[in-house]
C-alpha cells in the first residue's frame, strides 16, 4: 500500500543564516565575506545605526557585512586575523 501522505526523508542542507542587515544589501554568508556584530557601546552602536541608514532596532542578531568596511578599518591581531577598528 502506497501512502503519498507520508514525507519521505530530505536530505539535511546546511542554512548559511549569516546575512547583512543593511538595507539594499543582499550579501549571504559567503568564503572571504566577513560579518560584524555591532558594538555594545551604545554611542558607538547608535553611530553605525546613523551611518549604515538602519531603519530598525538592532537586535543581538544583526550583523554588517565587509563590503560595508575600507582595508584601513582592520588592523593584524596576534589571536584572530584581523580585528575590525572603527573610530567615527
Amino acid at each position: 500500500m502506497d501512502h503519498d501522505y507520508i514525507q519521505k526523508p530530505v536530505a539535511n542542507k546546511r542554512r548559511n543564516t549569516k546575512y547583512c542587515c543593511v538595507p539594499q544589501c543582499s550579501t549571504y554568508g559567503d568564503s572571504g565575506i566577513s560579518f560584524h556584530l555591532f558594538p555594545k557601546d551604545k554611542i558607538m552602536k547608535k553611530k553605525w545605526e546613523t551611518a549604515l541608514r538602519i531603519g530598525k532596532p538592532i537586535s543581538p542578531a544583526m550583523r554588517v557585512c565587509s563590503h560595508h568596511f575600507q582595508a584601513s578599518n582592520y588592523f593584524p591581531n596576534s589571536k584572530y586575523n584581523y580585528v575590525l577598528i572603527i573610530l567615527m
